[in-house]
Order: C-alpha cells, then sequence, then structure tokens
C-alpha cells in the first residue's frame, strides 16, 4: 500500500462513472462519531473527495470516517468496493491503528475474490493476506511453528511476502515432498532463527 493510490479516478470507485466530481468535503472540525452513509451518488463522491483530501492533508483518522461511511452504502461498484477497502486500509495504516487496518485488508480479500481478477488485484491480495498472516503468526504459539500446523498459500508468492511482513529475512528454504515448505528465518531483535512450515497445495503460481 502506498499513498500515490489516491490520485486514481473517484468515478472508478462508484456505481454511476458518469457523475461529475463535486468538490472535496471539509474535513476540519470532523469529530469522531460515525458518519451517516451517503444517500446519492453524488454525496458519496463528496465523501470520496473528502477522503483523499484528508489522506493528502495527513489527516488519516478524518479519511476512514469517510470511507467507513461510504463502505454502508450502495453506491460502490464490485471492484470499487474493494479498491475502497484498499484505500480504507492505506488510512488505517497511516493511522496506526492495526486493528482496523485488518479490518480493511480482510473487507479487502472477500471483495476482491467476487470480481475478476488482474495481475495488480492479485498482488495487493498477496499483501493483504501477508499482513493478516504475519499477525496471526505473531499472536499464535503454534502456528505455522511445527510441520503439523503449517500456514496454507493460496499464491506461491505468500510466504515470502509473510516473512517480510515479519521483518524477517530467509536464510535457507527446504522442501519436503511436493506441498510443504520449511523456511529457516533472521528475524530483526530475535535471538534464535525462526523456522515457518508453509503448506503448498492448494497454491498457484503467479
Amino acid at each position: 500500500m502506498r499513498v500515490p493510490f489516491v490520485v486514481l479516478a473517484l468515478a472508478g470507485f462508484l456505481g454511476c462513472a458518469s457523475a461529475p466530481s463535486p468538490a472535496p468535503a471539509p474535513t476540519a472540525g470532523l469529530r469522531s462519531e460515525r458518519l451517516p452513509a451517503p444517500d446519492t451518488t453524488a454525496e458519496a463522491q463528496t465523501y470520496l473527495s473528502g477522503a483523499v483530501a484528508a489522506l493528502r492533508a495527513n489527516q488519516p483518522r478524518h479519511a476512514t470516517a469517510f470511507i467507513d461511511a461510504i463502505l454502508r452504502s450502495d453506491h460502490l461498484t464490485e471492484r470499487g468496493r474493494a479498491n475502497l477497502y484498499w484505500l480504507s486500509a492505506e488510512a488505517h495504516r497511516l493511522a496506526d491503528d492495526d486493528n482496523g487496518l485488518i479490518e480493511a485488508l480482510g473487507g479487502f480479500l472477500v471483495a476482491a475474490a467476487v470480481i475478476e481478477q488482474d495481475e495488480e488485484m492479485r498482488l495487493r491480495e498477496v499483501e493483504a493476506r501477508a499482513a493478516i498472516v504475519a499477525r496471526k503468526v505473531k499472536g499464535d504459539s503454534a502456528l505455522g511453528k511445527t510441520r503439523s500446523e503449517p500456514i496454507a498459500v493460496e499464491d506461491a508468492r505468500d510466504p515470502s511476502g509473510i516473512v517480510a511482513e515479519l521483518g524477517c529475512v530467509e536464510e535457507k528454504v527446504s522442501s519436503h515432498g511436493e506441498s510443504l515448505q520449511e523456511r529457516r528465518l533472521i528475524c530483526t531483535g530475535a535471538r534464535e532463527p525462526l523456522v515457518l512450515w508453509f503448506d503448498l497445495t492448494h497454491s498457484h503460481a503467479p
């Protein structure tokens, strides 16, 4: 995720792509309570403009208020919903809201699953899964730590993404049969190497 994503054409998110883009909604004085969902496509575009303006002004929490309101509306295309969840994740990341980030990435994966895939979307899915799984690995003493409880992989690029998200580098990669993989990692701040196991049974190549 990178901030330049917000410069995408705003109309592409919404169900009425031909509607004119209004001026950005003001963010000054925006309170923390939940905004009402927009009633019209034009209002949704105003909210989206407000979210982009807030991100550019380094006010990610304001941006998330606008984005969350749009996500509760019916004014998004299927691809637009996936894109907006991705933008939401970026806003939560900038706001140092880890719970919001993971929730937004989960929403993105659900939304992305129902649209036609392209390489950009697949790369975003890899990044989203890596962020979610890495946090599960950190919080679960068993997940991925033994060959009996490996991490299930959907894309062959997932293991490397998870390793990077954990802040580690690979020291050694070993294959055990056709689908089981062992990765020995050197992680920042860790005294001992971390060994993670991955199950590639249902993974597909990039």
